[in-house]
C-alpha cells in the first residue's frame, strides 16, 4: 500500500505554496490549513501530514506553534513539523502541543552534535531535512 504524506507551508497562518523556495511566489491554496487537515484526514492512504512554518524558517524561530496545535487537534493522524527548529525546547514544546515528530533542517545540518543530542533525547522523533537546488544545500528557509 503506498502511503502519502501530504504537506501544509503555513505563512499567517494561511496555507501557500512556494516555487523554489521563493517567498515572492505565495500563492494562497484554495482549502485553509484546517480544510487540508480534514480533508486529508478522511483517505485510509494518508499516515501522516507535514506542516512547515514558512516564516519560522526565515526568522530562526516559531512563529506558528499555537495554530499547529489547533491543526492538530482536527485529526487522529499524526503531524509532522518542520520550520525554525533550532532548540531542544522548540522541539519539546511542539511535542507538548501534540505534534508527533519534528523536522530540523538548518541546525541540524550546521550543527551535527546538536542534532546527535537531540535524536539522543527524543528517540524516533526527529527528522534531518536537507533542502537542496541543483548542486547546493541551501539553509535559513532556502535563503542562503
Amino acid at each position: 500500500m503506498i502511503e502519502v504524506w501530504p504537506a501544509i507551508d503555513l505563512i499567517d497562518s494561511q496555507s501557500v505554496r512556494l516555487t523554489e523556495g521563493d517567498y515572492e511566489t505565495k500563492e494562497a491554496m484554495a482549502r485553509t490549513a484546517e480544510e487540508a487537515v480534514q480533508f486529508y484526514s478522511r483517505y485510509k492512504c494518508v499516515k501522516r501530514i507535514h506542516v512547515i512554518d514558512l516564516i519560522a524558517a526565515k526568522t530562526k524561530q516559531p512563529v506558528e506553534a499555537d495554530y499547529i496545535e489547533q491543526l492538530v487537534g482536527l485529526t487522529d493522524l499524526p503531524i509532522e513539523v518542520g520550520g525554525g527548529i533550532r532548540s531542544t525546547e522548540t522541539i519539546e514544546d511542539y511535542f507538548n502541543k501534540g505534534v508527533a515528530y519534528v523536522i530540523v533542517g538548518t541546525k541540524g545540518i550546521q550543527d551535527t552534535a546538536w542534532l546527535k543530542t537531540a535524536a539522543e533525547q527524543f528517540p524516533n522523533r526527529i527528522y534531518l531535512s536537507v533542502d537542496a537546488y541543483v548542486d547546493e544545500i541551501k539553509v535559513n528557509g532556502w535563503l542562503e
